[in-house]
């Protein structure tokens, strides 16, 4: 999933929410790198295997910039003309 459609969802889901998977953890982390959401991660059953996938995190909050973002797509995609017009 894209960052930014993972954003998305956040928004529409309650909050915390945990996302199993190093690969949501991978995409989850970069959000958290842009300062759009918080979240903490932790290894599934206690081990620190990487390679396995066990890295998991949960989403606690969206940031206000997160929010700003969200608000700011919201805005261009109703802006947008359809191709053709």
């Amino acid at each position: 999933m894209m960052p930014i459609s993972l954003l998305k969802v956040l928004a529409s889901s309650a909050l915390p929410l945990r996302l199993d998977g190093a690969s949501n953890a991978h995409v989850v982390s970069k959000l958290v790198f842009a300062g759009l959401i918080e979240a903490d991660f932790h290894f599934a059953g206690g081990r620190s295997d990487l390679y396995r996938g066990d890295l998991d995190a949960t989403v606690t909050a969206i940031t206000p910039a997160g929010r700003e973002l969200l608000a700011s797509l919201q805005g261009s995609w109703r802006s947008r003309k359809p191709r053709g017009s």
